[in-house]
């Protein structure tokens, strides 16, 4: 099927193929709307399309194909070259991506390499002995916050970690922060691969796709990152967003959310797929005041109140009580964590994870909030704990004597 921009357009398109009978035409229009509805009622085997379509653009209409007919494949044509026409058209699922001038051979060498790679892929899946998925009742915990700075990404992060240690395979955490997340830094894990690669096939995930491009850390968990570019983030709307919590809910026991500090779609859609929400601010009264506003969206939103839980973080010397944010927020603090700067430095400038030093205050804090977090999460998937391995006395270390016992 042929998608072109104008009449003159499709009519030079249809003339560098006539020489082909081998391929068969079975459409032509100058508008996507009519195509999308032909391409359902015909299913063709390529779509070969031009970049400047209407009414949707030529990597708009691919991205459709791809979502709604992921076995016809898509030929773009352009009208000029470039990187990020090229790149993009890639990333939504184009098969092939031709700049005039083109000639008619060279057409039908794309339409015929991608054809042989169609049929291919088609027999593969054919003769593939599919296992049946296997989806369990997973939990999600979103944590989100009125306010930047407050402490979301030190807590994801480390809380995921920790529970990833205790319950290993069976912890996702997902930065839905998708302008300007920093997991990756918090988790010193590298940016090849973030939730931009599974774009195109939003809709449609499967476990293989979706693992191909999560990161696995020494902590037994599994993360998804957030684009590298802040632009990426208009890539994916609620129902994208939607459709991957589902399928995380779906294959791992918990996921772990991190969010950005504004109300958007995407932080709606978590919010409604939450089964646990914490709500983390700072003891101070801008802080205090911006949850308060966020808890009324929530209040408003019909969220059940349960599910909400605010935790006070860097709770220190000369902060407001606790028994005065209640009163502010109009809600108990579920759990505190307490200021701690070297060691919240270290983890941002160097890497290290709170939970690593055993002994901070803060890492006291966030093992208190694992326990509190886990019975109201709670599902068969998760599975008991692993057990701590005994401690090891360090290697040269004397042993302690045993005092001798005499008899009288």
């Amino acid at each position: 099927m042929i998608v072109a921009a104008d009449r003159n357009a499709l009519s030079g398109l249809l003339n560098l193929l006539t020489p082909f009978p081998q391929i068969a035409i079975v459409g032509s229009t100058i508008d996507t709307d009519t195509a999308l509805a032909e391409i359902r009622r015909r299913e063709p085997d390529i779509v070969l399309a031009e970049l400047n379509t209407s009414p949707l653009p030529g990597i708009k209409l691919t991205k459709r194909i791809s979502i709604d007919f992921p076995t016809v494949a898509t030929i773009i044509v352009a009208n000029q070259a470039g990187l990020g026409f090229f790149k993009e058209a890639m990333r939504v699922g184009a098969s092939d991506f031709l700049v005039r001038p083109i000639t008619g051979d060279e057409l039908w060498k794309s339409i015929r390499q991608v054809y042989e790679v169609q049929q291919e892929r088609a027999l593969q899946m054919a003769t593939r002995v599919r296992e049946p998925e296997v989806t369990i009742d997973g939990k999600l915990v979103v944590v989100c916050g009125a306010k930047g700075g407050v402490g979301k990404t030190l807590l994801s992060t480390n809380l995921a970690a920790l529970l990833g240690s205790l319950y290993p395979g069976k912890i996702a955490l997902i930065d839905l922060n998708l302008q300007f997340g920093n997991v990756d830094l918090f988790l010193s894990l590298p940016t090849d691969r973030t939730i931009k690669s599974l774009g195109a096939v939003m809709q449609e995930l499967q476990k293989q796709s979706v693992e191909s491009v999560l990161h696995s850390t020494p902590y037994g968990l599994k993360v998804l990152l957030a684009p590298t570019s802040p632009e990426d983030a208009d890539n994916f709307d609620g129902n994208d967003i939607a459709s991957l919590l589902v399928f995380f809910k779906r294959t791992y026991p918990l996921t772990i959310v991190d969010t950005a500090s504004y109300v958007n779609d995407v932080l709606l859609v978590a919010l409604q797929e939450a089964d646990l929400i914490l709500a983390v601010t700072l003891p101070e009264l801008p802080a205090l005041r911006e949850t308060g506003k966020l808890l009324r969206v929530l209040n408003q939103l019909r969220y059940e109140p349960d599910k909400v839980k605010v935790i006070v973080n860097q709770m220190g010397d000369g902060a407001i009580d606790v028994e005065r944010i209640r009163r502010t927020l109009g809600q108990p603090v579920f759990a505190t964590v307490p200021a701690s700067t070297e060691v919240v430095q270290n983890m941002v400038n160097q890497g290290n994870l709170i939970i690593r030093d055993s002994r901070a205050s803060i890492t006291q804090a966030i093992r208190s909030l694992a326990r509190q977090v886990v019975p109201l999460i709670v599902t068969d998937a998760l599975g008991q704990p692993r057990r701590a391995a005994p401690a090891q006395p360090k290697k040269g270390a004397r042993r302690p004597l045993k005092r001798p016992r005499f008899r009288r």
